[in-house]
């Protein structure tokens, strides 16, 4: 029997279920490896295993249109039933949730022990079925990253782990029907940067206020070459803060290897202007270096038809050089529990993160958003004392 992961595309191919474990654990073994290597093992198993359920004779009927969908057609409860069982709990709950969203640790619980699904008794030949076509899953794999202890710790690796699989899969499942792995641009700020300073030199050198512009676009050159960390710039309005902070933003990347600017602004009319700019030094022909991405852009959500623009779907997961968004994205990113929120979670990491007009971030949400920080005390300090002042621009680069 030829098990099927997706139903015949536009011409005729069906979406053999083995090809598609094996594509989606390759993409996010691929993805966690450029966030964090330490990540890429129990990210490829989450994928290897996220579709486990669809080895269901119920499911198979399902996908030939021979049934309907009903209880025996979820496909998201034993392949984290089996992960639960052997102790991968990041992987339970990233293949629990890679559809329905992230759960609440009794709710996961309660699901892979819900009798009506009678996971002890149908594990055996979904397992079998599995192993004669993928391999055997490795018993002896432990999750060495995950420490249930530290509690931030191990919601942050959750988190990422749910952020890669869901990723890969939808971008496996977008090939299958579109006919091909969608393409992306890489972060070049060499060539970028050759952009931004012939856009400079256009610029009008004569008078003091020319000067102290010219003075911030330098300091801001010079702090690039320091190491990544959190960075502040106090400018007032006018004092070329949007030039300058890109600037930094992509001699930092060089200097590091950061793969990603992401420019958090909290209003949309700034942010419009602001990605107008960029787009128009960076990417005249819109291409897809500069991706907008907020509520006036509408990226597809979960189950929508797939027929539109490569922009759009650049911005449903941020793989894009530079990103323009507003900080409720960001913050939703960080801490949603919807599979299209936080698929871009992981392309977060190892970027230039530009938070504009900082002083307007809540400050409830401070001791969240800097937890998992080494200098967590530091960010939140600053940002606190952003509020008190105007006009502040804050970057943090974030490492592995």
């Amino acid at each position: 029997m030829n098990f099927l992961a997706h139903p015949e595309n536009a011409a005729g191919q069906p979406h053999l279920l083995k090809d598609h474990l094996r594509s989606v654990g390759i993409l996010a073994r691929r993805f966690a490896e450029s966030a964090n290597p330490l990540l890429a093992e129990p990210a490829q198993r989450a994928g290897l295993l996220h579709d486990f359920d669809k080895y269901r004779d119920e499911f198979q009927a399902y996908l030939r249109e021979e049934r309907e969908s009903s209880l025996e057609t979820h496909h998201a409860v034993y392949g984290a039933a089996l992960a639960f069982q052997r102790g991968w709990l990041g992987l339970a709950f990233a293949i629990a949730g890679h559809h329905a969203g992230l759960h609440d640790l009794n709710k996961l619980q309660d699901l892979v022990k819900d009798e009506k699904y009678k996971a002890a008794e149908r594990l055996p030949l979904l397992l079998e079925r599995f192993t004669a076509e993928v391999g055997p899953p490795d018993a002896q794999f432990a999750e060495s990253s995950f420490d249930s202890s530290q509690k931030m710790r191990a919601e942050l690796y959750i988190r990422m782990l749910f952020s890669t699989l869901v990723d890969a899969d939808f971008l496996d499942t977008e090939a299958h029907y579109t006919g091909a792995l969608r393409q992306s641009y890489e972060l070049r700020p060499d060539a970028l940067m050759k952009r931004l300073l012939a856009e400079k030199a256009t610029k009008c050198s004569a008078g003091e206020l020319n000067a102290i512009r010219n003075r911030i676009f330098q300091q801001c050159l010079d702090a690039a070459e320091l190491p990544p960390g959190f960075f502040s710039l106090t400018v007032q309005t006018g004092g070329g803060k949007t030039l300058s902070s890109m600037a930094f933003a992509l001699r930092h990347a060089e200097r590091h290897g950061l793969r990603r600017v992401i420019v958090v602004i909290p209003y949309l009319s700034i942010i419009e202007q602001n990605a107008a700019q960029y787009r128009r030094i960076f990417d005249p022909d819109n291409t897809g270096i500069v991706i907008e991405h907020h509520s006036a852009v509408v990226a597809p959500e979960d189950g929508e038809e797939r027929q539109r623009s490569p922009l759009e779907y650049a911005a449903a997961n941020w793989d894009a050089p530079i990103i323009v968004t507003t900080s409720v994205q960001f913050i939703e990113s960080l801490f949603a529990n919807r599979p299209a929120r936080c698929r871009k979670l992981h392309n977060i990491a190892r970027s230039v993160v530009i938070f504009d007009e900082v002083q307007t971030l809540p400050s409830h949400l401070l001791n969240p958003c800097s937890t998992s920080c080494v200098n967590s005390r530091r960010i939140m300090a600053l940002v606190l004392s952003f509020q008190r002042q105007h006009n502040r621009l804050f970057a943090i680069t974030l490492p592995r």
